[in-house]
């Protein structure tokens, strides 16, 4: 018998899959969650509506997750608004920067005993802003403040978590008294995330050129501080010297890619050893 509830922000999954490495983990815990609920909690994913101070259900999305096909589409899948009561807790899953507008929903939550923690998956844009857009830090910063007044924050790793409380005392920042900083590992099920899957109509003359020479691979997201021209400029000088390598890159556009997209078309062109896979022209 489930006497309380397990909500699970999900919102920006809910109106925009970028399939990158947050939505992955998202998708992820949230099947599991569902499939492996903790004792005496029945999980719910939850989103947000713009303009809004609620949550609804994201059943649509739910069933997306766990493969469900829902014939009565109109019926079943009818979002209801979600009402907290005393003993249910709040997850924020998601990377949701907008829950800093919804403060008086957050009170609500203290008001009936809700408890509320959320995932913290880096504070990069507070460490290397310069990767980011200009209005990136400073929201960043704000939703770590935000947050911070929460029963607690979970940490993808220990050092995201160490960083996260020199960032509390650097600020002088007060949190409750019983306010908990954890952390875990993440995992490496990719079947549970809802993966991309098949190949782009250019993949198999891409992948019988990649047999022919010795490769590497880079597999991410293409934007300045995953280190795209760093390596393409150190290729360039073994492959100036006639090292036969090819590089293979995996990956969609991110923030400020320009300069890096720009150097691997020129490459592309010049050497015709740099391949790339758009993760948006993969099937789905």
């Amino acid at each position: 018998m489930f006497s309380k509830k397990l909500l699970l922000d999900v919102s920006v999954l809910d109106q925009d899959d970028a399939r990158t490495g947050i939505q992955r983990v998202v998708k992820s815990i949230t099947s599991n969650l569902y499939l492996n609920p903790p004792v005496g909690y029945r999980v719910i994913a939850v989103t947000t509506i713009k303009d809004q101070n609620c949550f609804l259900t994201a059943r649509a999305l739910t069933c997306k997750i766990l493969n469900i096909n829902c014939p009565l589409k109109d019926l079943v899948l009818k979002e209801e608004k979600i009402i907290p009561l005393i003993g249910d807790v709040f997850l924020g899953l998601d990377l949701n920067h907008k829950v800093i507008n919804q403060k008086s929903y957050f009170n609500f939550l203290k008001s009936q005993n809700v408890k509320a923690y959320f995932i913290i998956y880096d504070l990069l844009p507070i460490i290397n802003p310069h990767f980011f857009p200009l209005n990136v830090p400073e929201i960043h910063c704000e939703w770590l403040k935000f947050i911070s007044h929460s029963d607690g924050v979970i940490c993808i790793s220990r050092s995201v978590a160490d960083e996260y409380v020199s960032w509390l005392n650097q600020n002088k920042i007060q949190t409750k008294s019983d306010f908990k900083v954890g952390w875990f590992h993440l995992g490496s099920e990719i079947g549970n995330s809802v993966p991309t899957r098949g190949f782009p109509n250019y993949a198999p003359s891409i992948l019988e050129k990649i047999k022919k020479s010795f490769s590497y691979l880079m597999l991410g997201t293409i934007e300045p501080r995953k280190g795209h021209v760093e390596v393409i400029n150190v290729l360039k000088e073994l492959w100036k010297i006639g090292f036969n390598a090819s590089l293979v890159i995996v990956g969609k556009e991110g923030r400020l890619a320009d300069e890096v997209l720009n150097l691997i078309k020129k490459q592309v062109m010049k050497m015709n050893i740099l391949f790339g896979f758009n993760t948006h022209q993969m099937n789905t």
